[in-house]
């Protein structure tokens, strides 16, 4: 789990200043390239923060540590050592047992003494301790079994989860209640809208739903419901969307204009693009930036729209007079801001000023393919090279063979 949410931490971090920096150019190139360019550099760095892939940087290999021990001890430390300690001959020092002599070797086997004398010297503990333990071997005992009981805490340690693991529990958490909320949220809203959802029956709101399906070229027309809960047009669902009209609007002549536009969002995936959106703010809950980028990239949908609905037009007065008619209509019979995974024709007066501004803007917008290619490129390497690990680097100990010594 650490290992997650450094990747995401990485990749957020570098696609948060990269979205910051676009979001501070958009007063530029919203006069320069259309909105669906706009859409899709959004979308680009959205499904960037979903996949937390990066290139870590090359780091040198640990150098192990060799500790060289000698093959043997002198005997001439030894016997410092004992003598240091006021022992006498025969005794070890700073105990009272006795220790065998081994004679020197003078140029003849002395492998039997050596024998002997460790033989007899080990005997005589063994016998006049048989089956009677020692104070040190009890207490030996009682250690060890109270520390089969408690654990041991060395010095630094303690019984609370590392700083990591805690992060990466807190941030698994923050995922999952913004995820539910999303989910409780549209699925309250739909059970209650739902409940209103009447046939259209009015002849002319079939007729201008045939006409909206005939210019946007719909290869399946979704259903389309009378709804008195809805203030505007919409549609709503990822799987199956379907359109739903006001009643106080099913038979407004400007009602085909308004279902274009709606028929528009769902053959364009839009409403997928907004749960990609909603994902991406769940898991980088923390990051302002990205819930910023993923409401402008809700704006500039709206945008993409429009500018699809009067492509293919003449784009003369008229046209545009009668969108921006269907624009107030819509705003007159209501305005709100739309739930999750659901469009809306008319989603606020603010966002209808600037609408307006750019269905009547008759300066040109370029496509901005080069643009659009040095963007997605930069998007798609956006974080590969922040390097975030849970883990320390281990240094591999190496020891040479411990010798025995007699």
């Amino acid at each position: 789990m650490e290992r997650l949410l450094f990747a995401y931490a990485g990749v957020g971090l570098a696609t948060g200043a990269a979205a910051l920096a676009l979001l501070a150019l958009a007063p530029f190139w919203e006069k320069r390239y259309a909105a669906r360019f706009r859409c899709i550099v959004w979308l680009a760095l959205a499904v960037r923060l979903l996949v937390p892939f990066a290139a870590p940087l090359p780091a040198a290999a640990p150098q192990p540590l060799l500790l060289e021990l000698p093959a043997s001890l002198p005997d001439t430390a030894r016997a410092g050592e004992t003598q240091a300690a006021g022992a006498p001959p025969g005794q070890a020092a700073g105990t009272g047992e006795s220790v065998a002599s081994v004679p020197q070797a003078s140029g003849r086997n002395t492998e039997p003494e050596i024998k002997e004398a460790f033989g007899t010297a080990q005997a005589a503990p063994r016998e006049a301790d048989a089956g009677v333990p020692s104070a040190q071997e009890e207490g030996r005992t009682e250690a060890s079994g109270a520390s089969r009981k408690t654990p041991v805490l060395r010095s630094g340690e303690t019984l609370l989860p590392a700083p990591a693991r805690l992060a990466g529990f807190v941030w698994l958490a923050g995922v999952g209640v913004c995820a539910l909320w999303h989910l409780a949220h549209y699925a309250v809203w739909r059970a209650r809208t739902f409940h209103w959802n009447r046939p259209m029956e009015s002849s002319a709101a079939q007729k201008a739903y045939a006409a909206a399906c005939r210019a946007v070229r719909m290869r399946r027309a979704p259903g389309i419901y009378a709804n008195a809960a809805v203030p505007c047009p919409m549609a709503v669902g990822v799987l199956r969307p379907v359109v739903l009209v006001p009643e106080a609007l099913c038979e407004s002549p400007l009602l085909e204009w308004m279902l274009r536009h709606e028929l528009t969002h769902i053959k364009r995936g839009h409403i997928v693009c907004k749960a990609v959106l909603l994902s991406a703010c769940a898991v980088h809950w923390y990051n302002p930036a990205i819930w910023l980028l993923a409401r402008r990239c809700e704006k500039d949908l709206e945008f993409a729209c429009d500018e699809a609905v009067l492509h293919g037009t003449k784009l003369g007065a008229p046209v545009r007079a009668a969108y921006g008619e269907a624009l107030l209509a819509a705003l007159k019979a209501g305005a709100g801001r739309p739930a999750p995974f659901t469009t809306c024709f008319a989603p606020g007066k603010k966002m209808m000023l600037r609408r307006f501004s750019a269905i009547f803007s008759k300066t040109g917008k370029r496509a901005g393919r080069a643009a659009l290619a040095c963007i997605l490129c930069l998007a798609a390497l956006a974080g590969s090279f922040v390097a975030c690990s849970a883990e320390q680097p281990s240094v591999s100990v190496k020891s040479a063979e411990l010798p025995s010594y007699p």
